[in-house]
């Protein structure tokens, strides 16, 4: 479970220039949604912030008080400026509100006000308009250097998400926005609340999405926010559909009224409609009772949104999984209630997906691996052999399957041990073995063994494991395989020997791994500037190793590209330049007169150059 050591203070943002440009395309709140949250954030105002419901350990006796004298929650930021809100979203001071004088007096001269200004607190934020656009915004700001923290996991990015196109609908139809942030402001949680509106066009609010850091806290948060902006329920039906314009996270179309009563949702369960019974019965508020008059009801979905709540007991859990559909048992053993009891059960299901999903759920004990291990579906069997609790007997077992992706699955399980390893590396699949090797449990002697598979890629995934030495370097240099001995030169563990031994390799990929190599010497760069491959030759002399010799001598390779690099080599001297403006190649001689070493001797020289880029150049650096 998250806990909160720090204080977090939460600020959402948009940048100006996103912010222009929705204001340039006419992307606006509709006056009807405003008006709709007006009583929540106060006419004109699109952001509000408040403290994290019931984190009260922060908060002084005379705080609680004044929140008690005037019957509403002041926040830290609040309470340290003395000035608040007024419905109107207008500044008050708190002062002049409290009209008790003893607790004034109390108020004013609290230490706890003074002495936490500067000290950053728990905070929510809630917002609307524009600042929705904001909710998943990769640009950085002072705040926010990288953006925000889920970006890169949101289809509605601001910037380039495949859903972006709901922003400007989600900000008309007054889609509302909580944020959660860490104690340097920035966001680690966003809960996305949608409009939902009832037959006589009334307005509530539904928690659609989280992403980030799903703290209770803020989870609860952004419920009870919800259930402030949807109200008292102002008549018609108390099903409530989602907006059609607006993104659909959850995938769910209906909701009650947040603020329903337990008898709201007795006389909705007796409802003719499908699916006014299946929103009744996912309300928070559902009790024992509601579960269970659900559980017989008629409709599929009742049923399964029966036992998919939360308050689902292991008594309904028993009833579900004698339901006579599958989908309703398969959706009882997700349920975190149910029991070893449960499992035992649904293993006997005559279902295959009841079955696999028994076995994935964290309450499975080794027993139930072992019989999910005799299962007759492989999915059943695949799925048990991932299960946190398998055994090295059940890794063993799974090992002999006859389905390829069961003995994947064992191999790769984080309890497989060294003889496991040893066992997989015999598989004749192929890629039960590439497994085996990726296993960071994989000892030197596995890659031993596996440098003489037959399979080329299996001795190129040996080669390339961390403990791989130089022995095995070695070996695989010696590989008939190319791809092989370039994996073997790109090893950390390579030496400079085996650089120069792979600078003779007659693979040309191979001799530029090599040049490539940290570990590359003086040496090396002079042997790779004779290599009879120009990208080799380029390559050597494009080193930072490269000395001022190396690059006399490429000067004089035949090639001008090789030439030419080496004039842009931040070593290059007055005599190299020199002789690169005698170059028959216009290409090597603007590039040495480019070059910061250049004099003005050279610039006199480049001048009268027969070629008019290399004049140019020349004229340019004459200004400088």
């Amino acid at each position: 479970m998250h806990t909160f050591k720090e204080f977090v203070i939460l600020k959402e943002y948009i940048t100006p220039k996103q912010k222009d440009s929705a204001v340039e395309k006419g992307i606006e709140m509709s006056p009807k949604a405003r008006k709709d949250t007006d009583h929540f954030f106060g006419e004109g105002n699109d952001v509000k912030k408040e403290d994290i419901i019931n984190y009260e350990h922060d908060k002084s006796e005379i705080h609680k008080k004044v929140e008690s004298h005037l019957s509403r929650s002041l926040s830290h930021e609040e309470y340290t400026s003395g000035i608040t809100k007024d419905k109107y979203g207008r500044d008050v001071k708190i002062g002049r509100m409290i009209r008790d004088e003893n607790l004034r007096n109390e108020f004013a001269s609290d230490n706890a006000r003074s002495g936490s200004k500067s000290v950053k607190r728990p905070y929510m934020s809630v917002v609307r308009g524009v600042h929705v656009m904001g909710q998943t915004n990769p640009e950085p700001d002072d705040i926010h250097p990288t953006g925000h923290a889920w970006s890169d996991e949101s289809c509605k990015n601001i910037e380039d998400g495949f859903n972006n196109h709901y922003l400007k609908h989600e900000v008309k139809h007054g889609t509302v926005v909580v944020f959660g942030h860490d104690h340097d402001g920035k966001e680690i949680y966003r809960a996305t609340l949608q409009p939902h509106v009832n037959d006589q066009k009334h307005v509530v609010y539904g928690l659609d999405g989280q992403y980030g850091i799903k703290h209770p806290s803020f989870t609860k948060h952004a419920e009870d926010v919800a259930s402030r902006l949807s109200g008292e329920h102002k008549g018609g039906s108390l099903l409530y559909k989602k907006h059609p314009e607006v993104y659909n996270d959850t995938g769910s179309l209906n909701i009650m009224h947040p603020n329903a009563t337990p008898e709201h949702i007795s006389k909705a369960l007796n409802d003719k409609d499908p699916q006014v019974r299946e929103a009744a019965v996912e309300h928070p508020k559902a009790t024992s009772e509601h579960i269970s008059k659900a559980l017989n009801d008629e409709n599929l979905g009742v049923r399964c949104a029966a036992i998919g709540h939360p308050k689902a007991t292991t008594e309904h859990i028993d009833k579900a999984l004698n339901d006579k559909h599958e989908g309703v048992r398969h959706d009882a053993m997700r349920h975190p209630n149910a029991t070893p009891e449960h499992i035992d059960k649904a293993l006997k299901d005559e279902d295959w997906a009841v079955r696999r999903e028994a076995i994935a759920h964290p309450k499975a004990t080794p027993e139930h691996i072992s019989k999910a291990l005799d299962d007759e579906d492989y999915f059943v069997r695949r799925t048990a052999i991932l299960h946190s609790k398998a055994t090295s007997e059940h890794i063993n077992k799974a090992l002999n399957d006859e389905d390829w992706a069961v003995r994947r699955n064992a191999v790769g399980h984080p309890n497989v041990t060294p003889e496991h390893i040893s066992k997989a590396l015999n598989d004749e699949d192929s890629n039960i073995r590439q497994e085996a090797l990726r296993n960071p449990k994989a000892t030197s002697e596995h890659i031993s063994k596996a440098l003489n598979d037959e399979n080329a890629g299996i001795r190129e995934t040996a080669i390339g494991h961390p403990k791989a030495t130089s022995e095995h370097i070695n070996k695989a240099l010696n590989d008939k395989n190319e791809a092989v001995r370039e994996a073997a030169i790109e090893h950390p563990n390579a030496t400079p020997e085996h650089i120069s031994k792979a600078l003779d390799d007659e693979a040309s990929e191979v001799r530029r791994a090599a040049i490539e190599h940290p570990k590359v010497t003086s040496e090396h760069i002079n042997k790779a500037l004779n290599d009879k491959n120009v990208y080799i030759r380029l390559n050597a002399i494009a080193l930072p190793k490269a000395t001022p010799e190396h690059i006399s001598k490429a000067l004089d390779d035949e090639n001008y590209s090789v030439r030419r690099m080496a004039m842009l080599h931040p070593k290059a001297t007055s005599e190299h330049i020199s002789k690169a403006l005698n170059d028959k190649n216009e290409a090597v001689r603007e590039a040495a007169i480019e070059h910061p070493n250049a004099t003005p001797e050279h610039i006199s020289k480049a001048l009268k150059d027969r070629d008019g880029v290399v004049r140019s150049a020349a004229l340019f650096r004459s200004k400088k």
